[in-house]
């Protein structure tokens, strides 16, 4: 291997290197929402510690080659310290939020130092260097896929909570979480294309469980609207009593448009057409409302009104 392939080797592996290291961080965030600003500036910090040690290594190479760094990366390199410094103060100091902050840019100067020296030498990339850039993509699809992955746990906790059978969401959500456990270790082994194909088979997987997911949503609104059809009617048959005992021909009339109304939601819903549902609800509910109010001029009809209606969203 020549010279400038050995310092193309060292560059692109100390830029993975601190590229996987905030990559780590960021998969982490989850958990370190919940920890203090301490912890998190901590966490940074030891980060941008084995960042600096790695581009060190680097100069450290040039320099035995008899190569001078470029001064250009040799001034990020120096803002990087500045910037390090100032974390650790801010540390001591307790200003965690601001130390955290300055770490991400003190190690991004890092990243900038290298790839001033890396862009100085104009071999084509090597089979190496591809991998390289391959297992920057394949842990960046892995964080991302742990995020819908989090999104979808979430929503599956919701539909079991009311009632839904979600054994085989469960199931292929701990089948997700194996293949992507599956692909981090396969890229730590060097076995890229086995990992691509775990990763291909995750994603097919989020999809599926995306769409079911979808249905059970579906499913969730039409259970609701169902109860609220079923109290409405209740509640109409009783104000149809009242309007007929006193022979209340007007609050009768509204009442009979409520009940059509209701109807028509019925049919809808059967179809689980949400949106036109949702119109008839509503249409019955003013009915509703102006027969309630013949009956008692001096009810509240906007109280009544927020207290009664469907909390379904529109479907888009």
């Amino acid at each position: 291997m020549r010279p400038k392939q050995i310092f193309r080797w060292i560059i692109v592996s100390t830029l993975v290197l601190i590229a996987i290291s905030s990559l780590a961080f960021s998969a982490k965030s989850s958990i370190l929402k919940g920890s203090s600003e301490l912890d998190k500036a901590n966490s940074l910090f030891s980060i941008l510690e084995e960042a600096n040690a790695t581009v060190v290594k680097v100069y450290r190479q040039l320099e035995a080659k008899g190569i001078a760094a470029p001064q250009d990366s040799l001034l990020q390199y120096n803002q990087a310290l500045l910037l390090a410094s100032e974390a650790d103060s801010m540390i001591q100091l307790g200003k965690y939020s601001e130390a955290s902050a300055t770490c991400i840019e003190a190690i991004q100067k890092l990243k900038e130092s290298l790839r001033i020296i890396y862009g100085s030498v104009t071999e084509q990339p090597s089979e190496f260097e591809a991998n390289i850039e391959k297992t920057i993509a394949l842990n960046s699809s892995i964080n991302r896929f742990f995020d819908q992955l989090h999104k979808i746990e979430n929503l599956t906790s919701i539909a079991r909570a009311n009632g839904f059978n979600t054994t085989e969401l469960e199931t292929q959500t701990k089948t997700v979480q194996s293949l992507l456990s599956e692909a981090s270790n396969k890229i730590e082994e060097g076995e890229l294309n086995v990992a691509s194909e775990n990763l291909f088979e995750a994603k097919a997987l989020i999809s599926n469980l995306s769409s079911n997911l979808n249905e059970l949503a579906i499913d969730l609104k039409v259970q609701r609207l169902s109860t609220y059809i079923t109290a409405t009617q209740v509640r109409l048959e009783a104000l149809k009593a009242r309007a007929i005992s006193i022979s209340n021909t007007a609050s009768l009339t509204f009442v009979n448009q409520a009940e059509d109304s209701l109807s028509n939601a019925k049919e809808y819903l059967e179809q689980q057409l949400i949106n036109q549902t949702l119109t008839e609800l509503a249409d019955s509910k003013d009915n509703e409302l102006q027969a309630e109010k013949i009956l008692n001029p001096t009810l509240n009809s906007t109280s009544s009104l927020t207290s009664t209606s469907p909390t379904v969203t529109a479907a888009p």
